[in-house]
């Protein structure tokens, strides 16, 4: 057997060795000459013996660790032969016997006489124990030798039985593999229901909610009380369905984690006076009181105004639902630390202690009999709270109980201190002294365009399908184009290329006019050349603000 190392070795190989012996669990020394006087024994052999190093090292081996002769004619033998031996001992105990296995193997010189022996000890009783319980095995196994003709059966029919199993679980992975792509398919067809669900929904009720708007503003109206609040209940009632509509959307956008967030930095104060403009009829309706608290700086976070708009409206919407006729909300807005936080607090019919955990959970209602006094369907608060993490914020409820009103805390990471000024004026909406081209295939939709359109000072063209529009577009200039997409014989896509086409109109802005407001919709809008995407039904404060820009940029050239 060829040594560890011989005695004239290199005095760093010999230490590698020692390093090496000195890390090892299992106990060892090294012996020289032929009294086999201890060299060196590593950390574990000191333990062994139960005695320092210093106890051991030069003194001769015999002398200083008790064991029977058998040890030191074995370390003889391998000393005078230059083989290795090994040795098993039996120590009786009175819990259970112990093994102790000896291995030894000469230290050569360079002319492979020995000069020493290196001595190995481990303790190897777990080892006879398995040896004992190997040899019991053995035993049975040659018991049931006599059996091998029906293990052998045994052993076929297992082996049949693992290829059945086998055979199953590719089959059932194949089968995972078709309800997964039936899934997706089926989640794709979900989508496109939605978006012409959407659609289908958004186009009647833009032409009511615009024609609600046209009554609200019609002075004729406006001379006759009861009229008056007949065409505001109108129009809160189409508004509620409209965010009705967009709940629903968000709710499959949210689940299936495609709703995208238009991110820019937002002013608090505008996002929450266009939610209290949303609100404030519905609140005046039942004389409710809403009390504003807000700080003189201006605070603004990074997020979506649109989105942001949605959390604060819903949260004054809930209050103006579940608060009393001649209640009172009050909205805070304050700073902490790199917060800022949105409270709206209510003096409503408050929330029960047990149902205040799930307030956020969807579908889930406090009242969801049929003699319930408010409406609803559940999804609000859950789509509030998804859309609030989706900013880095958290959101939080709390109440006292049934009658004692609630409190709904919205906390947002501010964003880095911008200067601007910021007009809190309201500019004048009027659309005086610009042309725009409508078409729509509902005729409807485009007679409410034209008159909102042309009470705001603007001389509007209407056309029921895009072969008509190109007419007009020929032979008139019009400083910009609302389109739908969505039409029979030609659509928006078409109409926009063939404009492009005509002579002079290759620059005029076209807007997508469309219940389809999808992200890949209005992305697909974009990609087409369309300068934006109004999703009906159409807010008219924005819709004219746009136009405007058109205006403006046509002034300046």
């Amino acid at each position: 057997m060829k040594p560890a190392f011989t005695s004239n070795a290199p005095s760093n190989l010999r230490e590698l060795c020692h390093s090496l012996m000195k890390r090892s669990p299992v106990p060892v020394a090294e012996l020289e000459g032929p009294d086999h006087i201890m060299r060196y024994v590593n950390p574990a052999f000191c333990h062994l013996v139960d005695k320092n190093k210093e106890a051991l090292i030069d003194k001769p081996f015999p002398e200083t660790v008790p064991t029977g002769d058998w040890c030191l004619a074995l370390l003889d033998r391998v000393y005078r032969t230059g083989e290795a031996e090994t040795h098993t001992e039996r120590e009786e105990s009175e819990l259970r016997p112990a093994f102790w296995s000896y291995a030894m193997w000469p230290i050569l010189a360079q002319d492979e006489h020995p000069v020493g022996v290196m001595l190995q000890v481990t303790e190897s009783t777990q080892f006879h124990q398995q040896a004992a319980e190997m040899a019991e095995m053995n035993e049975a196994l040659l018991l049931s030798s006599m059996r091998q003709h029906e293990l052998t059966a045994a052993a076929e029919k297992l082996n049949d039985q693992l290829q059945t199993q086998i055979k199953a679980l590719r089959q059932a992975e194949q089968r995972e593999q078709e309800l997964r792509a039936a899934a997706e398919e089926s989640n794709r067809l979900k989508d496109e229901f939605l978006a012409i669900m959407s659609h289908e929904l958004r186009n009647p009720l833009n032409v009511m909610l615009g024609y609600s708007d046209v009554l609200a503003r019609s002075e004729e109206i406006k001379a006759a009380p009861q009229l008056e609040r007949i065409a505001q209940a109108i129009k809160r009632n189409a508004m509620a369905q409209s965010k009705l509509i967009r709940d629903v959307l968000d709710l499959s956008r949210l689940r299936s984690g495609k709703l995208q967030l238009n991110m820019e930095t937002v002013s608090i104060a505008a996002v929450v006076n266009h939610a209290l403009e949303t609100v404030a009829e519905d609140a005046e309706a039942k004389q409710i009181v809403i009390d504003i608290n807000a700080p003189d700086e201006a605070l603004f976070v990074h997020g979506d105004p649109l989105r942001l708009e949605q959390i604060v409206w819903n949260l004054l919407n809930n209050s103006v639902k579940f608060t009393p006729s001649g209640g009172r909300i009050t909205l805070q807005v304050s700073k902490a630390d790199e917060q800022m936080e949105i409270k709206i607090l209510d003096t409503g019919q408050g929330i029960a202690p047990s149902f205040l955990p799930h307030i956020f959970e969807l579908f889930r209602q406090e009242d969801a009999s049929f003699t319930r006094v408010q409406s609803g369907m559940g999804i609000g608060l859950a789509i509030v709270q998804q859309l609030v993490h989706l900013h880095h914020g958290s959101i939080e409820a709390a109440s006292s109980g049934p009658g004692t009103g609630a409190t709904f805390t919205v906390k947002l990471p501010l964003s880095v201190q911008i200067e601007a000024t910021i007009e809190h004026r309201r500019s004048e909406l009027n659309l005086i002294d610009i042309s725009i081209l409508v078409i729509d295939d509902s005729e409807d939709t485009v007679e409410m365009l034209k008159r909102l359109l042309q009470m705001s000072g603007a001389a509007v063209t209407g056309a029921t399908s895009a072969d008509e529009g190109l007419l007009y577009a020929r032979d008139k200039h019009f400083d910009v184009v609302l389109s739908d997409i969505s039409m029979p014989g030609m659509d928006g896509f078409e109409f926009l290329r063939r404009l492009r086409q005509l002579p002079g109109k290759a620059n005029i802005p076209v807007l997508a006019l469309t219940g389809f407001g999808r992200p890949e919709d209005v992305e697909h809008a974009r990609a087409a050349g369309f300068f934006a995407h109004v999703i009906k039904p159409i807010d008219l404060e924005s819709l004219t603000r746009v136009l405007q820009i058109f205006r403006k940029k046509r002034d300046n050239q």
